[in-house]
């Protein structure tokens, strides 16, 4: 049984295994003089397809983090769901909180941010201590003009997003984590979302001058490549399990 990509014959083995750098299992206080990657999951919809995946990563000595969306339908508060949050740590990997907190606010502007953050994150730390989070985004969430990481106090201005609403800041240490995957130094980034490969060099570009230059030059997997090329750097992988099937 192997793992491949969608509409694609690309297997999930290969695909990690052409990056020609250390993978690391958490990615933070990587040395500077060091080349790594790490790989992230962000499960916005089936559980099910990521606790098989982790399996498989378990399998292959391929450790990730797998941030678990807090108003997704599977995050149910359930001592089921805590099983599996406790059979990915068996795994051997790491789970973090995929923030969707500002559209929890969107529908509710006298809501407490803090209080939305605080439930969904004592769950999760019943069970193990999460140390990271990353932005929740959907379409929608563009054309409402916000980011979900804009939320955090060390959110800075200058990535000049054009989205500016009013709201509170949080310090991401208020609730413990240790980085925001999105504000972590990385050099290189590769994402599946939507089905799709893209990939971008970072080189002091702001976010959506990034995703500008992906468009316009379909780099997509070629940024491994790239990274593949380079004497250090940092590669950050998003993989979403729901992108991938078992063959």
């Amino acid at each position: 049984m192997t793992w491949i990509k969608k509409n694609s014959t690309i297997t999930y083995l290969d695909f990690i295994r052409c990056v020609e750098a250390l993978l690391f299992a958490v990615p933070v206080n990587i040395p500077s003089d060091k080349k790594g990657f790490f790989v992230r999951h962000d499960v916005d919809y089936d559980i099910g397809q990521a606790m098989r995946m982790a399996e498989y990563e378990c399998e292959h000595c391929i450790h990730s983090t797998y941030f678990l969306l807090h108003t997704a339908p599977y995050f149910d508060y359930s001592d089921t769901f805590g099983d599996k949050i406790k059979r990915l740590i068996d795994y051997g990997h790491s789970v973090g909180f995929h923030n969707d907190v500002l559209s929890e606010w969107w529908d509710n502007r006298n809501c407490v941010l803090v209080e939305k953050l605080e439930r969904p994150v004592l769950f999760l730390n019943k069970y193990t201590t999460v140390i990271g989070t990353s932005a929740h985004g959907k379409r929608e969430h563009y054309e409402r003009k916000y980011i979900n990481y804009q939320l955090w106090s060390q959110y800075k201005h200058d990535l000049n997003d054009g989205f500016m609403l009013n709201w509170p800041q949080i310090s991401l240490k208020t609730m413990g984590f240790l980085y925001e995957a999105y504000f972590l130094p990385y050099t290189h980034y590769f994402s599946d979302s939507g089905g799709n490969s893209i990939g971008y060099v970072v080189n002091g570009r702001k976010p959506f001058e990034r995703r500008a230059l992906e468009m316009a030059e379909n780099i997509g997997v070629k940024v491994i490549n790239e990274f593949n090329r380079a004497e250090t750097g940092l590669l950050q992988l998003l993989i979403h399990p729901e992108h991938w099937e078992e063959k």
